[in-house]
């Protein structure tokens, strides 16, 4: 996607790697095997620190992919299921902090109901 979003579809390097899960291509350029593609919650801290080095900054793409926290309706009240989403929706912010996301207003439902 990130060589058609560039119209390079016909660059191709001299080899590629393959990997099965997505933390395993960020150790690969951790150790030096390449470049890699990856998205941005996988590698923030490794970019802050400096073990990693965005090669093309600027060119990043939007990903059509996203999380959704679901809580079903006999759950929602249960303390342990509020602590849960309060959570994780501190870390989801952390996390856009992290990689300087700013959250579409239009798509930000609350789902506190406050």
């Amino acid at each position: 996607r990130w060589f058609d979003t560039r119209d390079l579809t016909k660059l191709q390097p001299q080899r590629w790697l393959y990997f099965n899960y997505a933390h395993q291509i960020v150790q690969a350029a951790l150790a030096g095997q390449g470049l890699a593609l990856a998205r941005m919650p996988l590698i923030a801290d490794a970019l802050a620190s400096g073990d990693l080095v965005e090669v093309l900054p600027g060119h990043r793409i939007d990903s059509p992919l996203a999380y959704w926290l679901m809580v079903g309706p006999r759950s929602a009240q249960r303390p342990e299921i509020k602590a849960f989403c309060a959570w994780l929706q501190v870390q989801a912010e952390a996390t856009r902090q992290a990689i300087g996301d700013v959250p579409d207003p239009d798509l930000n439902d609350n789902l506190d109901g406050s």
